[in-house]
Protein backbone atom coordinates (compact mmCIF):
# COMPACT_ATOMS: atom_id res chain seq x y z
CA UNK A 1 0.00 0.00 0.00
CA UNK A 2 2.53 2.17 1.22
CA UNK A 3 4.64 1.90 -2.45
CA UNK A 4 1.51 2.48 -4.59
CA UNK A 5 1.00 5.88 -2.35
CA UNK A 6 4.57 6.17 -3.59
CA UNK A 7 4.00 6.00 -7.11
CA UNK A 8 0.84 7.93 -7.58
CA UNK A 9 2.85 10.93 -5.75
CA UNK A 10 5.66 10.17 -8.21
CA UNK A 11 3.09 10.18 -11.40
CA UNK A 12 1.07 13.39 -9.90
CA UNK A 13 4.60 15.56 -9.50
CA UNK A 14 5.44 13.90 -12.81
CA UNK A 15 2.49 15.98 -14.77
CA UNK A 16 2.37 18.74 -12.43
CA UNK A 17 5.99 19.66 -13.64
CA UNK A 18 4.95 18.80 -17.41
CA UNK A 19 1.93 20.67 -17.41
CA UNK A 20 3.98 23.70 -15.81
CA UNK A 21 6.79 23.66 -18.22
CA UNK A 22 4.09 23.14 -21.35
CA UNK A 23 1.21 26.29 -19.96
CA UNK A 24 3.31 28.82 -21.00
CA UNK A 25 4.30 27.75 -24.23
CA UNK A 26 0.28 27.49 -25.05
CA UNK A 27 -0.40 30.73 -23.46
CA UNK A 28 2.30 32.08 -25.25
CA UNK A 29 0.69 30.62 -28.78
CA UNK A 30 -2.28 31.71 -28.01
CA UNK A 31 -0.77 35.17 -27.28
CA UNK A 32 0.62 34.76 -31.02
CA UNK A 33 -2.46 34.23 -32.71
CA UNK A 34 -4.37 37.00 -30.80
CA UNK A 35 -2.06 39.26 -32.16
CA UNK A 36 -1.73 37.57 -36.32
CA UNK A 37 -5.58 38.16 -35.95
CA UNK A 38 -5.73 41.53 -34.93
CA UNK A 39 -2.81 42.57 -37.37
CA UNK A 40 -5.36 40.72 -40.24
CA UNK A 41 -8.16 42.54 -39.36
CA UNK A 42 -6.29 45.88 -39.02
CA UNK A 43 -4.71 45.31 -42.51
CA UNK A 44 -8.37 44.22 -43.76
CA UNK A 45 -9.63 47.46 -42.85
CA UNK A 46 -6.99 49.57 -44.85
CA UNK A 47 -8.62 50.62 -48.34
CA UNK A 48 -5.28 50.27 -50.49
CA UNK A 49 -5.18 52.53 -53.76
CA UNK A 50 -5.06 50.71 -57.08
CA UNK A 51 -1.72 50.32 -58.61
CA UNK A 52 -2.28 52.56 -61.81
CA UNK A 53 1.70 51.60 -62.95
CA UNK A 54 1.76 48.45 -62.38
CA UNK A 55 3.38 47.66 -65.74
CA UNK A 56 5.92 50.44 -66.30
CA UNK A 57 7.31 49.93 -62.59
CA UNK A 58 7.56 46.21 -63.23
CA UNK A 59 9.93 47.24 -66.07
CA UNK A 60 13.20 48.97 -65.95
CA UNK A 61 13.24 52.40 -67.06
CA UNK A 62 14.81 53.25 -71.08
CA UNK A 63 17.42 55.93 -70.80
CA UNK A 64 17.76 58.68 -73.47
CA UNK A 65 20.06 57.37 -76.26
CA UNK A 66 23.04 59.57 -76.60
CA UNK A 67 26.37 59.57 -78.07
CA UNK A 68 28.75 57.28 -76.18
CA UNK A 69 31.68 60.25 -76.86
CA UNK A 70 28.85 63.20 -75.55
CA UNK A 71 29.51 63.93 -72.23
CA UNK A 72 25.94 64.61 -70.50
CA UNK A 73 25.25 67.98 -69.42
CA UNK A 74 22.95 70.52 -69.08
CA UNK A 75 23.70 72.04 -72.24
CA UNK A 76 23.80 68.65 -74.36
CA UNK A 77 20.59 67.29 -72.60
CA UNK A 78 18.61 70.55 -74.13
CA UNK A 79 20.49 70.48 -77.52
CA UNK A 80 19.29 66.67 -77.61
CA UNK A 81 15.69 67.45 -76.95
CA UNK A 82 13.01 66.62 -79.51
CA UNK A 83 11.83 69.85 -79.45
CA UNK A 84 14.49 72.10 -79.86
CA UNK A 85 14.81 74.14 -83.52
CA UNK A 86 17.22 72.86 -85.80
CA UNK A 87 20.66 75.65 -85.81
CA UNK A 88 21.59 76.11 -89.01
CA UNK A 89 25.25 77.80 -89.74
CA UNK A 90 25.41 81.56 -90.16
CA UNK A 91 28.01 83.96 -91.28
CA UNK A 92 27.61 86.99 -89.13
CA UNK A 93 26.76 90.35 -90.90
CA UNK A 94 25.66 88.50 -93.96
CA UNK A 95 22.94 85.46 -93.74
CA UNK A 96 21.88 81.80 -92.70
CA UNK A 97 23.01 79.23 -94.83
CA UNK A 98 20.19 77.22 -94.88
CA UNK A 99 19.21 77.09 -98.83
CA UNK A 100 16.24 74.22 -98.07
CA UNK A 101 13.30 76.80 -98.19
CA UNK A 102 14.39 77.51 -102.34
CA UNK A 103 13.49 75.24 -105.24
CA UNK A 104 16.25 73.35 -106.47
CA UNK A 105 16.21 74.86 -110.08
CA UNK A 106 16.74 78.31 -108.33
CA UNK A 107 19.67 77.29 -106.64
CA UNK A 108 21.41 75.58 -109.39
CA UNK A 109 20.69 78.91 -111.82
CA UNK A 110 22.42 80.89 -109.53
CA UNK A 111 25.37 78.65 -108.96
CA UNK A 112 26.05 78.29 -112.57
CA UNK A 113 25.80 82.36 -112.89
CA UNK A 114 28.07 82.47 -109.59
CA UNK A 115 30.41 79.92 -111.53
CA UNK A 116 30.51 82.53 -114.52
CA UNK A 117 31.82 85.14 -112.34
CA UNK A 118 34.60 82.87 -110.98
CA UNK A 119 35.99 82.05 -114.49
CA UNK A 120 35.11 86.10 -115.75
CA UNK A 121 32.65 84.27 -118.11
CA UNK A 122 29.24 85.56 -118.79
CA UNK A 123 25.94 83.46 -119.58
CA UNK A 124 23.35 85.72 -121.08
CA UNK A 125 20.90 82.53 -120.98
CA UNK A 126 20.62 82.84 -117.57
CA UNK A 127 18.59 86.39 -117.70
CA UNK A 128 15.30 87.14 -118.07
CA UNK A 129 14.09 87.78 -121.91
CA UNK A 130 14.67 91.78 -122.27
CA UNK A 131 16.72 92.09 -118.95
CA UNK A 132 19.84 90.95 -120.72
CA UNK A 133 21.13 94.65 -119.67
CA UNK A 134 20.72 94.60 -116.31
CA UNK A 135 24.04 91.52 -116.26
CA UNK A 136 25.81 94.30 -118.32
CA UNK A 137 25.27 96.97 -115.44
CA UNK A 138 26.28 94.03 -113.00
CA UNK A 139 29.34 92.90 -114.09
CA UNK A 140 30.48 96.98 -114.59
CA UNK A 141 30.27 97.56 -111.26
CA UNK A 142 31.37 94.22 -110.17
CA UNK A 143 34.53 94.03 -112.16
CA UNK A 144 35.43 97.88 -110.65
CA UNK A 145 34.48 96.86 -107.07
CA UNK A 146 37.20 93.85 -107.85
CA UNK A 147 39.49 95.48 -109.52
CA UNK A 148 43.02 93.47 -109.41
CA UNK A 149 41.88 90.97 -106.85
CA UNK A 150 40.63 87.87 -107.84
CA UNK A 151 37.37 85.63 -106.69
CA UNK A 152 38.10 82.46 -105.01
CA UNK A 153 34.66 80.84 -103.97
CA UNK A 154 30.91 82.09 -103.38
CA UNK A 155 28.39 81.24 -100.73
CA UNK A 156 24.99 81.35 -101.13
CA UNK A 157 22.98 82.52 -97.98
CA UNK A 158 19.00 82.01 -96.86
CA UNK A 159 16.77 83.36 -99.72
CA UNK A 160 13.66 85.63 -99.30
CA UNK A 161 10.96 83.10 -101.54
CA UNK A 162 7.66 85.21 -102.99
CA UNK A 163 4.97 83.26 -104.95
CA UNK A 164 6.67 84.49 -107.90
CA UNK A 165 10.17 85.65 -106.66
CA UNK A 166 13.59 84.75 -105.14
CA UNK A 167 16.06 86.69 -103.54
CA UNK A 168 19.41 85.12 -102.76
CA UNK A 169 22.22 86.95 -100.86
CA UNK A 170 25.30 85.90 -102.51
CA UNK A 171 28.85 86.23 -101.04
CA UNK A 172 32.18 86.19 -103.31
CA UNK A 173 34.88 85.96 -100.75
CA UNK A 174 38.51 87.20 -102.82
CA UNK A 175 41.70 85.40 -102.82
CA UNK A 176 43.64 86.26 -99.19
CA UNK A 177 45.79 84.98 -96.41
CA UNK A 178 42.82 85.47 -93.70
CA UNK A 179 40.70 82.05 -93.04
CA UNK A 180 38.02 83.97 -90.51
CA UNK A 181 35.18 83.40 -93.26
CA UNK A 182 33.84 86.89 -91.10
CA UNK A 183 36.69 88.59 -91.70
CA UNK A 184 37.60 87.68 -95.49
CA UNK A 185 37.54 90.74 -98.40
CA UNK A 186 34.62 89.74 -99.93
CA UNK A 187 31.67 91.55 -102.13
CA UNK A 188 28.04 91.09 -101.14
CA UNK A 189 25.19 91.54 -103.82
CA UNK A 190 21.40 89.84 -104.34
CA UNK A 191 20.33 88.22 -107.45
CA UNK A 192 16.35 88.57 -107.99
CA UNK A 193 14.98 86.12 -109.99
CA UNK A 194 11.34 85.21 -111.56
CA UNK A 195 9.73 82.81 -113.45
CA UNK A 196 8.53 83.16 -116.74
CA UNK A 197 6.83 80.67 -118.62
CA UNK A 198 7.40 78.29 -115.85
CA UNK A 199 10.87 78.85 -115.68
CA UNK A 200 13.11 80.20 -113.80
CA UNK A 201 14.98 83.64 -114.80
CA UNK A 202 17.19 86.00 -113.38
CA UNK A 203 15.96 89.73 -113.86
CA UNK A 204 18.31 91.78 -111.37
CA UNK A 205 21.18 92.61 -109.14
CA UNK A 206 21.39 94.77 -105.93
CA UNK A 207 24.81 95.09 -104.23
CA UNK A 208 24.86 95.29 -100.33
Amino acid sequence: MKKEKVFFCFVFLTLALFYSCSSPESQFDREKQTLRSTADEYDGKIEWTENLEEKDLSKPGQPEKMAANVKASVQSVILSSEKTETVYPCIEGFASLYLGNAEPECISIVRKFTENLINDSENISLMFSGREYELAVFLYNYRNILSDQKASEVILGNPFVSEDQVQFPVRVYLKSSITNYELKPHIDFFVYLSKSENEWKIIRFDFF
